[in-house]
């Protein structure tokens, strides 16, 4: 039997698909498809925050001026890009 990390509910490991032995079960954490969900959706959240409040830098961020934001820059290169292609 397996029992799940989060919600504490066992599974057979033979229902699961899972043939190795119980030692080898015992070295892995196991979440039930229910909470691999909620998992899975609390990271998309997670990341989804992050993009909102970190830009990553690249080395096109160098170019800022004093008092000048990355967003400010990327805004101010597609500004010229549309103009370009036009």
């Amino acid at each position: 039997m397996m029992q799940c990390e989060i919600c504490s509910e066992w599974y057979h490991l033979k229902c699961l698909g899972f043939l190795s032995t119980v030692e080898d079960a015992q070295n892995i954490y196991f979440y039930c498809f229910r909470c691999e969900q909620k998992l899975n959706r609390e990271q998309t959240k997670y990341i989804k925050r992050y993009k909102q409040y970190f830009a990553d830098a690249t080395f096109r961020d160098l170019k800022l001026k004093i008092g000048m934001s990355p967003h400010e820059l990327r805004a101010h290169e597609k500004k010229n890009y549309k103009q370009l292609s036009k």
